[in-house]
C-alpha cells in the first residue's frame, strides 16, 4: 500500500502541503481526485521502481485550481486534470509539454482524446455526467427533471457537483439547452429552476467525499455524478451494489482526465515514466476495471473482462453519446457569470 504524506482531503491539508521536505526523494506526489488510481497499479509500479507514490485528494475542480494557482511552491509532481483546464495551465506555465517520445505507449491511444488534452498532457480517462441513485430508494431516474424536481419522498436527499460548468449540465440540457451556452437569458432560466430546487438539497459536495466523511451519508439517496462514482460507493457500502448510474433521457456531458506534469516538479522523468507506466494496455485495463471507467488506451480494450465491456454504465451506446455533448471553452464573462450563478446556489443552499 502507498503511504500518504498528507492528509486524504484537500480541504483539510490547504496548510501542509505548502510545506517542503515532508518525504524522501523518491517519491511521485499526485493531485488526484479521491479513488481514482487503483492500488494494485501503484503497488506494480512501487515493487518495479521502487518510487513510492503519495496522493492528495480534491472533490472539486474548483478546489483543485485554487491549489494550483496559489503562488507558493506545493510539491506536486503530477496532477489530473480536465481537458478544459490542461491547455489553460500549460499556457500559464504551471505544467509542462509532454515531450511524445518519453512516452512510447502514446500509441495505444486514439487522437480524440490525445487532442483534447492538448500538448501539455496525456489521456487519462472518459466518461459520462449523469445521476446516481440507490436501487433500493429510487426508480431509475428517465430525466434531469426527476433531479431538478424530486418526487416530496426524495427532498433533502439530493445532492448536486458545485462547479461553475457541471451545476449548469441538469437544468440547461433539460431545457434542451447546450449546456456550453453563453447566452445570458438561458443561463439565467437556468439559475432560476437551481433556485427552485435548492431547498430539496441535502448537500452540494462531491458525493464520494459526502459519503465517507457526513453522518447523513444514509441520507443520500440520488444525485448528480461521473460515471465511475457508484462502483466507489458501493465498495463504501460494502459491496451491495445498490447503488447504480445513469444518463438521463435528454443525454449527459462527455468528459475526459488528462495527466499533466508539474513544471515546479524534481522528479519530471519519473512522471513521464509513470505516465507511460500507466499506458501499458494491461495497466490500463487493470486501472480501468478496478475504477470503474472507460479506459482512453485502445489496446487495453483487448484486455477488459466480457462483463466489463458489456457494461452500459461504462460504455454508453451510440443512442447516448449522441444526445450527449462534450465540454469546450467559453469566454471569461461567461465563467464570470456561471460562478455568480452557483455562488447564489450556494447561498441559497446553506440559508434553507
Amino acid at each position: 500500500m502507498f503511504r500518504l504524506c498528507f492528509s486524504p482531503l484537500l480541504t483539510a491539508v490547504t496548510a501542509g502541503l505548502l510545506s517542503s521536505g515532508l518525504c524522501a526523494a523518491e517519491t511521485l506526489r499526485i493531485l488526484n481526485w479521491e479513488e481514482y488510481l487503483s492500488d494494485e497499479v501503484i503497488a506494480l509500479w512501487q515493487q518495479e521502481t521502487g518510487v513510492r507514490i503519495e496522493q492528495v485528494y480534491f472533490d472539486s475542480d474548483e478546489i483543485r485550481d485554487q491549489i494550483l494557482n496559489t503562488s507558493q511552491k506545493i510539491n506536486f509532481d503530477l496532477a489530473i486534470m480536465d481537458q478544459l483546464i490542461t491547455p489553460q495551465f500549460g499556457n500559464k506555465g504551471t505544467i509542462v509539454e509532454i515531450p511524445p517520445e518519453r512516452i512510447p505507449n502514446l500509441s495505444h491511444i486514439g487522437d480524440e482524446h490525445r487532442n483534447a488534452c492538448s500538448r501539455y498532457g496525456v489521456p487519462y480517462a472518459w466518461g459520462m455526467v449523469g445521476i446516481i441513485y440507490r436501487s433500493d430508494k429510487v426508480t431509475r431516474p428517465e430525466s434531469w427533471n426527476d433531479l431538478l424536481t424530486p418526487a416530496a419522498e426524495l427532498q433533502g436527499h439530493i445532492s448536486m457537483l458545485y462547479d461553475y460548468l457541471d451545476t449548469l449540465i441538469p437544468p440547461l440540457q433539460a431545457m434542451d439547452q447546450d449546456f456550453m451556452t453563453e447566452d445570458r437569458e438561458t443561463l439565467k432560466q437556468a439559475f432560476e429552476i437551481l433556485k427552485k430546487q435548492a431547498p430539496s438539497l441535502l448537500t452540494l459536495q462531491y458525493p464520494i467525499s459526502f459519503m465517507r466523511n457526513s453522518p447523513q451519508a444514509e441520507q443520500l439517496y440520488m444525485g448528480m455524478a461521473y460515471s465511475g462514482d457508484q462502483y466507489v460507493l458501493n465498495e463504501m457500502s460494502d459491496g451491495d451494489e445498490r447503488w447504480k448510474f445513469t444518463v438521463p433521457g435528454e443525454g449527459g456531458a462527455i468528459w475526459r482526465d488528462c495527466l499533466t506534469v508539474m513544471a515546479e516538479s524534481d522528479n519530471k522523468a519519473q512522471a513521464l515514466a509513470f505516465i507511460d507506466f500507466l499506458n501499458r494496455p494491461h495497466i490500463a485495463a487493470m486501472n480501468a476495471e478496478s475504477l470503474y471507467v472507460a479506459p482512453v488506451n485502445h489496446s487495453a480494450l483487448t484486455e477488459l473482462s466480457s462483463d466489463f465491456l458489456n457494461d452500459t454504465e461504462v460504455f454508453p451506446g451510440a443512442e447516448v453519446l449522441a444526445k450527449s455533448q462534450n465540454y469546450r471553452p467559453i469566454s471569461s464573462e461567461s465563467v464570470t457569470l456561471r460562478k455568480r450563478i452557483t455562488g447564489a446556489m450556494r447561498k441559497l443552499y446553506e440559508a434553507k
